[in-house]
This record gives structure tokens, C-alpha cells and sequence, in this order.
């Protein structure tokens, strides 16, 4: 039912996938930003729009990123994607009912395995 004054055309309502981004997600974001913003405000802004636009993608297109393996096969259903014009960075995420969740945006030097165990 459309809002009181809102007219309508008679088409349905199309469903925008989202994404969330856990806690440990806003901390690398937020982390990421600070080291590369010591040296370069704007560069640090650039990595951060492009991170948020890869999770609106990656919303739309969970399909995207291959699966990440881990050792002893834990967790399960983790998936992964490069952020575009910054390689080293990479967004591990799942997918969620109304679109994916971001679990974790992390350097691809640090130990992942460990940071996942």
C-alpha cells in the first residue's frame, strides 16, 4: 500500500539487495583509513569508497568472488573479493538474506588464516 499522497503507476516495487558490515569490519575499515591517511587523506578516502562500493556490488552479485578456503575447512561459506585499483586489499564476506554481510576487509599481507581461526 503506497504512502497517503504518493501516487503509484501500478508497477511493483523492486528490491535493492544490501550488505552489513560486522564490528571487526568497521575496525579494518576504520584501520585501513588511518595508516594510509598518515601519508595520503585523499588516497585513504579513495580505498575506503572503492571498499564500499565492491560491498554494493558484491550485495547485488554475491556470485562474484570465489570461496575462500580455510585450513581444516573452518569457517564455511566465506567468500572474497579484490578491491578494484587497490589489490592489497581484500573483502571476505557471506551471503545474508537480503544481500551479503561483510565480515572482515583486510591487507592481503596480514595472516588470514589466523585472523579467521
Amino acid at each position: 500500500m503506497p504512502f497517503a499522497g504518493c501516487e503509484t503507476d501500478g508497477r511493483t516495487a523492486k528490491r535493492v539487495p544490501k550488505f552489513s558490515l560486522s564490528p571487526e569490519a568497521l575496525d579494518d575499515l576504520d584501520a585501513i583509513s588511518a595508516y594510509i591517511a598518515r601519508d595520503n587523506p585523499e588516497a585513504a578516502e579513495r580505498v575506503i569508497d572503492a571498499a564500499y562500493r565492491v560491498c554494493a556490488k558484491l550485495a547485488e552479485h554475491p556470485e562474484l568472488g570465489p570461496a575462500r578456503r580455510f585450513p581444516g575447512d573452518h569457517p564455511h561459506g566465506i567468500g572474497y573479493f579484490v578491491i578494484p585499483d587497490f589489490p592489497n586489499y581484500l573483502i571476505f564476506y557471506r551471503t545474508a538474506a537480503a544481500g551479503v554481510e561483510v565480515i572482515r576487509v583486510l591487507h592481503g599481507m596480514r595472516d588470514i588464516d589466523a585472523l579467521f581461526s
